[in-house]
């Protein structure tokens, strides 16, 4: 009997726990619960489009500015190739792709994560992070500088309600004038996959990394 009601409650509470999807669909972009629960969607217009070939990765760029608004939101999405894996958690990629920034984990839920970034020479230019980790083989960033925004869709996932406001508004990131492209803030290279060990062939050593 004690077995039996063990093992209900397991059950309970298993269901119970809402899962998160970060889908981006070309312009629109929202994330959902339990697969079919909006949480939050925008939709935009592309700004800017770019493509990296790095070895055993290829990552995709997107700058779009939404929707009636004056709001600008990077996306990016990097895949690993056939026979590869990401190595580790989200924190390492987060941690080689924005180099030039200290990261803080606001909160997670399943494969999903959310970072605040603060520039490490300039502390007022600051990033607001949603990542989504994919069997190590697919890793989405949806960025931008809109704090009040951010923080609305985490206490909306914490709270499995979804996101009420429409304010849209954010600041401009120093040297935004330079054109939709410095909207892009990741610092990729050959050395992120050779010595960072961003990915490994399976069957290779993994290295260990951040958790």
């Amino acid at each position: 009997m004690h077995i039996k009601a063990l093992f209900l409650l397991l059950l309970l509470l298993f269901t119970s726990c809402s899962t998160l999807k970060l889908n981006i669909n070309q312009n629109k972009i929202e994330l959902l619960k339990d697969h079919n629960t909006t949480i939050i969607a925008r939709t935009g217009h592309i700004l800017y489009k770019n493509s990296i070939k790095l070895n055993n990765i290829n990552i995709y760029q997107t700058v779009y500015k939404m929707d009636n608004s004056q709001y600008i939101l990077s996306v990016e999405e990097l895949y690993a190739d056939s026979g590869c894996r990401f190595d580790g958690g989200i924190q390492k990629t987060v941690s080689i792709g924005f180099e030039d920034y200290n990261y803080t984990k606001v909160y997670s839920r399943g494969n999903i994560s959310f970072f605040y970034l603060t520039d490490k020479q300039n502390r007022d230019k600051k990033l607001y992070l949603i990542t989504q980790n994919q069997n190590k083989k697919r890793i989405q960033f949806v960025y931008s500088t809109n704090e009040k925004l951010f923080y609305e869709i985490v206490e909306a996932v914490k709270s499995n309600t979804t996101v009420q406001s429409t304010n849209m508004s954010q600041q401009e990131l120093p040297g935004s004038s330079m054109g939709p492209r410095s909207y892009i803030q990741t610092t990729w290279n050959q050395k992120n996959t050779i010595l960072d060990s961003l990915v490994y062939k399976l069957g290779g050593r993994v290295k260990r990394s951040l958790k």
